[in-house]
C-alpha cells in the first residue's frame, strides 16, 4: 500500500494518520467531501499540507476520542499529543 492515496483535500484522517490500516471508509469519507464542494461551492477541508489539512477537520468535527488515538500507531500522531 502507499502512503499517498487520494487528494488532499478528499483524504480521510485514517489515511494521514495510519495508511496501513483503511478500508472502503475512506472512499465514503472522499465522497461525502465531494458533496459537500458541489453544495458549497469550495472545498470542505482546503488544507494546505497534510499537518493543516488534519487541522481543520478537527476544528470542524472536534478531536477524536482518547480510545481511538491509543489504537492509531503512527509515530506521527504522537508528536500532536
Amino acid at each position: 500500500m502507499t502512503g499517498y492515496v487520494s487528494t488532499r483535500y478528499y483524504r480521510a484522517p485514517e489515511i494521514m494518520l495510519t495508511w496501513q490500516k483503511y478500508d472502503v471508509a475512506v472512499d465514503i469519507w472522499s465522497t461525502g467531501c465531494i458533496f459537500a464542494e458541489m453544495l458549497e461551492g469550495k472545498p470542505l477541508f482546503p488544507g494546505k499540507d497534510h499537518v493543516n489539512q488534519f487541522s481543520i477537520i478537527t476544528e470542524l468535527l472536534g478531536t477524536p476520542p482518547d480510545d481511538v488515538i491509543q489504537t492509531i500507531c503512527s509515530e506521527n500522531v504522537s508528536d500532536l499529543e
